[in-house]
């Protein structure tokens, strides 16, 4: 079983074999001469256990995001404004176009219906320009 330790320029975690032991070693990341200890470093053989970090150090965001129970607007709900008294004006319509615009207008099944016709008519000639050099040339 390897010696597993971390190298003191880098940090980087190595596992060197055991016959290794009080040799230096040069370390894979930064190059460096290492001296391979006789016995592992503690902090290889058992698991940390880290406080997750928060959110924001030294501050106390959370504590004023948390409703205390000494204030009143966490207790009761802000007052309710009645529809009646908003300044909204009414849904009025777009007035319809008085003349349609110039040019050709089509609807949206007349526009499919054109594309699709158009792409079966190409095919059509393509097939027939195969066929046509195929046997009569």
């Amino acid at each position: 079983m390897p010696v597993r330790f971390r190298c003191r320029h880098c940090h980087q975690l190595l596992g060197i074999a055991r016959r290794k032991i009080g040799t230096e070693v040069n370390c894979p990341t930064c190059h460096n001469k290492v001296l391979v200890p006789a016995t592992d470093a503690p902090d290889v053989d058992r698991p940390t256990v880290r406080k997750p970090d928060p959110l924001f150090e030294g501050s106390d965001l959370d504590a004023l995001l948390q409703p205390s129970p000494a204030d009143p607007a966490a207790v009761s709900p802000p007052p309710r404004v009645p529809p009646a008294s908003l300044d909204v004006e009414p849904y009025r319509a777009p007035a319809p176009p008085s003349a349609p615009p110039a040019g050709l207008t089509l609807s949206s099944f007349q526009a499919t219906l054109l594309t699709v016709g158009t792409v079966l008519l190409l095919a059509l000639f393509f097939a027939a320009g195969l066929l046509i050099g195929r046997y009569w040339f």
